[in-house]
């Protein structure tokens, strides 16, 4: 502070009188900018305003607020705060940090902190978690430094250390995030600590695609969890492992644990968990062919998020009711949800679901002929894909630009993309979207035997795959056409009637008629209803009748592969695909 500036502040300190001299150096410890209400309880005088203190030009009230005042210049602040010996200073610190204590977190904790209290790295947690519960995950990461930093006791130095590798498993940062994770495990000094750990390390596998290490990190947490009878750790446990279910294929699994988590969840008193459950029971829907009811899922866990303000959650989980929504037939309304959903996850830093989103924005563009905007989701998911490091999704991303490619006729850069994805495949995931990476790769090549060869790659079921039967009519799953996917669907409809749920099983078969369109140009069909692409032949055995529904024409001709590709479409193929790598036809 320059020596004249200090004098001239020292000088009009020195004619206040002890009361105002004392309320403008508790006014210093507020900061810049305070309250008056605030600095009234530093003073334990309720019934003091800060009148000379604005006559002598030291501070100013805020137009906008009555009960908000300003230093006139920050030096001026710098000067006061400056003249307060050290332990005045930590006194009025604890206090104002007993006045923020029930107001503002993050204030609390930086009082604290200057106050030089012990307690401070726990309030440091605290504040983090109210940033990162508030979407303010860069914030939230500065504050775990910053208690990190401060923190002596062993138990604090865990806490913040596994909400350190959360924050940035939810910014993408996924190294880190591991490491941090890591770090937690290795510092852990009870059963419990390691079963948090395992849990968070579980999380960031998932995501990098190490399902393995996540399977036996899971396996671990889950021996610990159910010995002391840990119903959230027990719950989060199950929602992961249905996570893991997904990329594999395993329906039967992903129901089955979600379905846990939930009960879990709910036994337990956990609303952000059942929240959480309810999106993995979306998935499994999904997985099942079962779009309407995958819908209603996501938009389940949604609407709860709201409610709860559980915002990470709900962001997460807002990309997949635009899947859904699209799969339903309502490809415009579809887009709506998939901007929003993108805008959201970017707005926090929750790459992942922007990613997710991107993808689902591609599909409803595509599906529109809206193939330059199509082009800009692909390339921002592949970018995502690869600042996650979740490789598997950088095959989606790739066979998107390939199908682009072969679409605007250039077909050498067509091939390079969808060979790159297949090769991505087979490295990470190959049953959740091999067959998809090869179907694109069989339109864009003119080699009859290239394309022979990736057909039959992925239509062939793989030896650890065993052929299954369809609930609704019990016919046998067996590799076949991308169309399958829809033709499960249609099944699962037959056992909705099976169910005696007639009246649902006539609401998702004519919903996922009635805003069927088609625009043909240049030999691509573009349609926004997902029983449209299943062959006329099929549906009259597999679906039940809906009123009001247009008839299926039992003679209408099959497009040929040759204009539509082995779907329909190239972009769809994914979603056409069973993920599981096994297809399903009706052959009844």
């Amino acid at each position: 502070m320059p020596g004249s500036i200090q004098s001239l502040v020292q000088e009009r300190i020195d004619r206040l009188d002890s009361t105002d001299k004392t309320a403008v150096q508790a006014a210093s410890v507020l900061g810049q900018r305070f309250a008056g209400s605030a600095l009234a309880y530093l003073l334990n005088r309720l019934d003091y305003v800060p009148e000379r203190l604005i006559s002598r030009l030291l501070v100013r009230p805020q137009p906008a607020s009555e009960d908000v005042f300003l230093f006139t210049h920050a030096l001026i602040r710098d000067a006061i705060y400056d003249t307060l010996l050290r332990s005045r200073r930590r006194e009025l610190h604890q206090r104002a940090a007993e006045w923020y204590a029930d107001r503002d977190p993050v204030l609390r904790a930086e009082h604290l902190d200057r106050a030089e209290d012990p307690k401070a790295a726990q309030a440091y947690l605290a504040a983090a978690r109210s940033q990162a519960t508030e979407y303010r995950q860069e914030a939230a990461l500065k504050l775990v430094e910053r208690g990190l930093a401060l923190a002596s006791d062993r138990i604090d130095c865990f806490a913040l250390t596994c909400l350190k590798g959360e924050i940035l498993h939810d910014l993408g940062s996924m190294p880190e995030a591991g490491r941090a994770h890591q770090a937690a495990l290795d510092a852990a000094a009870d059963d419990r600590e390691r079963c948090t750990a395992w849990i968070g390390l579980a999380a960031v596998k998932r995501v990098t695609d190490d399902l393995a290490g996540a399977v036996a990190d899971l396996q671990q947490a889950d021996a610990v969890a159910v010995q002391h009878d840990l119903l959230p750790e027990q719950a989060r446990i199950h929602f992961l492992r249905g996570n893991l279910c997904f990329p594999r294929g395993d329906l039967d699994g992903c129901l089955r644990e979600h379905g846990i988590a939930l009960e879990l969840a709910r036994r337990a008193g956990a609303t952000e968990l059942a929240a959480m459950a309810l999106g993995g029971l979306g998935d499994a829907e999904y997985m099942r062919g079962r779009m309407i009811s995958a819908h209603g899922r996501f938009s389940e866990c949604v609407e709860l998020c709201e409610q709860d303000g559980l915002g990470r959650i709900e962001v997460a989980n807002r990309p997949m009711t635009a899947f859904t929504q699209w799969f339903a037939g309502d490809t415009r309304g579809a887009v709506a949800i998939a901007d929003t959903a993108i805008a959201r996850a970017a707005r926090v830093g929750h790459r992942r679901a922007e990613m997710i989103g991107h993808h689902a924005a591609f599909f409803c563009r595509h599906a529109l002929m809206d193939f330059e905007a199509a082009s800009r989701h692909a390339e921002a998911a592949l970018t995502l894909a690869q600042q996650l490091g979740a490789r598997r999704f950088e095959t989606e991303a790739l066979a998107f630009l390939a199908e682009l490619h072969r679409l605007a006729g250039r077909r050498t850069e067509a091939i390079a993309s969808a060979e790159e994805a297949v090769r991505i495949s087979r490295e990470t995931s190959p049953l959740f979207l091999g067959p998809f990476a090869l179907g694109v790769l069989a339109l864009a090549t003119d080699d009859p035997t290239a394309r022979q060869a990736a057909l039959e790659e992925a239509e062939g079921s793989p030896p650890a795959i065993e052929t299954r039967s369809c609930d609704g009519c019990d016919a046998d799953f067996r590799p076949a056409r991308p169309w399958s996917r829809f033709c499960c669907a249609a099944c699962r409809l037959r056992a909705h009637r099976r169910l005696a749920e007639v009246t649902r099983a006539q609401e998702e078969f004519a919903s996922s008629r009635s805003a069927a369109t088609a625009d043909v140009r240049t030999g691509y069909l573009a349609v926004d209803s997902p029983a449209e692409r299943c062959p006329p032949e099929v549906l009259p055995r597999c679906a039940p009748p809906s009123r009001g529904a247009p008839p299926v024409r039992a003679n209408a001709p099959q497009q040929a592969p040759g204009n539509l590709g082995v779907a329909g479409s190239a972009a769809h193929l994914g979603r056409l695909i069973d993920p599981s790598g096994v297809q399903v036809v009706c052959r009844r």
